[in-house]
Formats: C-alpha cells, sequence, structure tokens
C-alpha cells in the first residue's frame, strides 16, 4: 500500500545504486569504443507503494523506464510504448543478429531504428490459487481482464467467465466503446489460450 516512508528509502536506494553504476558506466565508457559495447538497464516491474490505487496491475507497478547506450544509438528520450519482449528484440538487432523464431511479439522501437509503432502493451499476472488477470494499455486507454477461476498448480486456467472493464487513462473513469472492447478482449483471450496450450 501507499507509504511515504518506503518512497523516501525507494528513492535513497535509487541514488545509491545510480553512484555505482554511474561509476561503472565511466569505466566502460572511458575504456571501449561506444560501438563494441551495448548496455541496457530495465526493471521487470515498479513499486505498488508510490500511489493509492487499488488495482495489481496499476501503472505504477507496469511501467518502467528503460535506458540502452552503446552501439549506434544517439542520445534522447522517447515516450513510445514498449515491453519487455523489445528488449529482447532490441538487442538482437542493434548486435546484428538473426533469430529463428519468427514467431515474436518484439519489435525495436522507432526512436531506436525500428519501424513500427506499438500499439499497445500487455500485462499479465499468473500465480497459482490467484486469477489470471490481463491489463491492455494505450496512449488513451487501459482495459482490464480478469477470470473468475483460479489458475491452477500446474499453471492453466479456466478462461471462461471472465470479466472486463475500460477506463479513460486521463480521468480513470470506465468508459464504454464496443470497438475497443472486442478488439482488447479478443486479445486477451487469445494471450490466454496460447499461454494454456503450452500446457498440452
Amino acid at each position: 500500500k501507499y507509504n511515504k516512508d518506503q518512497i523516501k528509502n525507494y528513492i535513497q536506494t535509487l541514488k545509491r545504486i545510480d553512484f555505482y553504476l554511474g561509476n561503472f558506466f565511466n569505466y566502460i565508457s572511458n575504456t571501449y569504443d561506444s560501438k563494441d559495447y551495448i548496455i541496457s538497464l530495465v526493471s521487470d516491474h515498479g513499486q505498488s507503494f508510490v500511489d493509492n490505487e487499488e488495482y495489481l496491475l496499476k501503472k505504477a507497478r507496469t511501467h518502467v523506464p528503460w535506458m540502452i547506450a552503446g552501439g549506434d544509438i544517439e542520445a534522447s528520450v522517447s515516450k513510445e510504448l514498449t515491453e519487455n519482449v523489445d528488449v529482447f528484440e532490441t538487442l538482437i538487432n542493434k548486435c546484428n543478429l538473426k533469430t529463428k523464431n519468427e514467431k515474436n511479439d518484439g519489435y525495436v522501437p522507432i526512436s531506436l531504428g525500428g519501424n513500427k509503432i506499438k500499439e499497445y502493451v500487455y500485462t499479465q499476472n499468473i500465480f497459482p490459487n490467484k486469477t489470471y488477470k490481463a491489463v491492455i494499455r494505450d496512449k488513451l486507454n487501459e482495459f482490464r481482464f480478469e477470470t473468475i477461476n483460479k489458475v491452477e498448480d500446474n499453471g492453466k486456467f479456466i478462461i471462461d467467465p471472465y470479466l472486463f472493464k475500460l477506463f479513460d487513462l486521463s480521468t480513470k473513469e470506465e468508459i464504454n466503446n464496443k470497438n475497443i472492447e472486442e478488439k482488447y478482449l479478443k486479445i486477451c483471450l487469445n494471450k490466454a489460450e496460447e499461454w494454456n496450450k503450452k500446457f498440452l
């Protein structure tokens, strides 16, 4: 839950980490040519105690910074939507490597030389004895999906019945838009089905 003391401790910890990483990055940049290395720094999730929202997959937990340097990457700040799968795809691209896996959800961001803008980001939460939860966010909307049944110990879950809601990102108020709801519901159902197929 929201906790001012934890926020203060978190900020101090980040400053400490930043200091030591700064020494490390300075050593690399002073020792090697920038074309000979790529550094990527990203977190798998944010922190829940920085705001009062109760939703498990809230922005404070799912939105994290991604910093990448080296190679032919120019200094800039981008607000593009990206997911952790994009980190892998970008590293493969920047290292001039190829992957055998043609079916990959990852994109190289436009700001890093990619050619396609990601319309939305998808986050899911899969834990035994908890309901399956997913959220889709684009620039304007937040679509929340949740099963009624809980995830089994083996990771599988029964998809139907389920609940969903659509919110305006700026106002955080629930809205109705049949086209967006149908589009994002289909994505959630497909992703859930893909996950369950792993256990066949």
